[in-house]
């Protein structure tokens, strides 16, 4: 075999050494960009840190070490979300077991920091995300049983859970209380109407009554003495219309259970009004007609108006009980939970794990990987391991 000429294997030798160059500098500026950063965030200048940790990701996009530290130090600054987007992006660079632990347990912390955040506008969601904590930190201990202050905070996310379960419950009685009070408010009111419109179908029958004397003694009497009849009787029934009218408006604000009452309500001030003109006229027969027609609309009104009470006293009724049941439910999981442990108020978190991979562990594996490309020889370039 032609071997090459001693000058050809020097320039293929030379080669060999610039194309190292741009993997071995761009290690280098990770590793100054990390060791920077882990300064800064032991000094307490996150900003500092944050941007350092992301200059190294523009070189290392892939190393979940950086998108570990990132991450803790976006927890620090209270970005919780933005935190565990870069712990969720460290784990997806499939990190060993020890860093995935660390990430989970890092999110659980995220996720009670989050939960004391909107505790006071929205227990709820704190409940959920209280949970969403203490899976995390059971995923962290299952993937590092010597992690204590993940099994420590196991517990307080439980505590915390227990005692937002309490403050909901005690919220959700206040709510009760107040609802029945309304209820009672509105029970009431509608009684109040229902008494009214009974006193009103009292005096339509009495009018009722009046007119038919007149129609009977419309004959004996001469015109004068119908016409002042006539006209007191229309001014008594022009009174019961317009307190008829008054209470159709007083229930048109009581919503749809009145509407049926309403309606009829409508028909009896409509029918008044006619008996109202017939008596003016001294048509007393007519006037009649028309006010037993105003009597009966309002009776139905009133037995819509006692239907529609019976029906939400029945509801009320079931929802009482269930309210009840559900009562005695959550006072019998709270005396197991008690059993265990009284929930405390205020419980709180081990902090997060500190920046991972020190400038001093980057350099150690920077030298195996070194290693590994002179073992390597002429045959070719090994890259750089993107472990960081």
């Amino acid at each position: 075999m032609n071997k090459l000429p001693d000058s050809r294997l020097i320039i293929l030798a030379l080669l060999g050494c610039v194309m190292l160059l741009p993997c071995l500098g761009r290690a280098e500026s990770v590793r100054a960009y990390v060791n920077s950063g882990n300064q800064a965030y032991a000094a307490g200048d996150y900003e500092k840190a944050l941007a350092d940790y992301t200059a190294a990701l523009q070189r290392e996009p892939d190393s979940p070490y950086v998108l570990f530290n990132r991450g803790n130090t976006l927890y620090t600054l209270g970005k919780y979300n933005e935190a565990l987007d870069e712990y969720e992006k460290a784990l997806a660079a499939q990190p060993d077991e020890i860093l995935t632990a660390k990430s989970k347990y890092n999110m659980g912390n995220a996720r009670f920091r989050q939960a004391e955040e909107v505790l006071q506008t929205d227990a709820a969601q704190a409940l959920q995300y209280i949970a969403e904590s203490e899976s995390y930190y059971r995923q962290a201990l299952e993937r590092a049983p010597q992690m204590t202050e993940a099994a420590k905070n196991i517990e307080i996310a439980r505590l915390k859970a227990g005692w937002i379960k309490q403050m909901l419950q005690a919220q959700q009685q206040g709510k009760s209380q107040q609802e029945r009070s309304q209820q009672e408010t509105g029970q009431q009111q509608q009684d109040d109407q229902a008494g009214a419109l009974g006193d009103l179908a009292r005096e339509q029958q009495a009018q009722v009554e009046q007119s038919a004397r007149a129609a009977q003694d419309k004959a004996s009497q001469d015109a004068a003495e119908n016409r002042q009849q006539g006209e007191e009787l229309a001014a008594a029934q022009q009174a019961t219309r317009q307190k008829t009218q008054q209470l159709t408006e007083e229930l048109s604000g009581s919503g749809e259970q009145s509407a049926t009452a309403v309606k009829k309500l409508e028909k009896a001030a409509a029918q008044q009004q006619t008996a109202e003109k017939n008596l003016a006229q001294g048509e007393f027969a007519e006037a009649n007609k028309a006010q037993q027609d105003a009597l009966q609309n309002m009776r139905e009104a009133l037995a819509a108006m006692q239907s529609s009470k019976e029906r939400q006293e029945a509801q009320d009724s079931t929802a009482a009980q269930q309210s009840q049941q559900q009562g005695d439910t959550d006072q019998q999981q709270q005396m197991l939970d008690h059993q265990q442990q009284a929930p405390q108020d205020m419980v709180r978190p081990r902090e997060a794990m500190a920046p991972d991979k020190t400038a001093h562990d980057i350099l150690e594996q920077e030298k195996r990987n070194q290693q590994l490309r002179r073992k390597g020889g002429q045959g070719g370039m090994t890259g750089v391991e993107k472990d960081w």
